[in-house]
């Protein structure tokens, strides 16, 4: 029998798990996924991002952050150039074609959460937010 760290557990990683298939479907025409659009969403806000502030922001390995900005590059979304002001770290900025797809990337991201929540109220849905909030804020 599981007890209840183990039910949990289960439950938060089959929730992850669908919520992440549900983002790669919708995200896919953009040639994007649930892993990489958030780096489309930082580097739009904060229009020059340094490398290493993604990297802070995102809390993935350097290694993984230069895979996937290096995809990024290499599908036309993002630029990588040397910081003008500090010549050892680099500066991320959106293409064009970058800027064009974030909208896209908002309204697909917009999407399918809502198919994600749809069985909840839109109260529970509002709690359900409250409370990941809540667990995901750091001590």
């Amino acid at each position: 029998m599981e007890n209840r760290a183990e039910s949990n557990l289960k439950w938060l990683a089959k929730l992850s798990r669908v919520y992440q298939k549900e983002l790669d479907q919708k995200l896919a025409p953009l040639q994007l996924n649930s892993s990489n659009y958030y780096f489309i969403v930082k580097i739009h806000d904060y229009k020059k991002l340094k490398q290493e502030e993604l990297i802070k922001l995102t809390g993935l390995d350097a290694s993984n952050v230069t895979r996937t900005v290096q995809k990024l590059i290499s599908i036309g979304l993002v630029t990588k150039e040397k910081s003008e002001q500090d010549r050892r770290s680099f500066v991320l900025e959106l293409t064009e074609a970058g800027q064009t797809r974030y909208d896209h990337v908002i309204d697909t991201v917009e999407i399918a959460q809502k198919e994600f929540l749809s069985k909840l109220t839109s109260e529970e849905q509002e709690l359900f937010e409250k409370l990941l909030g809540k667990l995901a804020e750091e001590n």
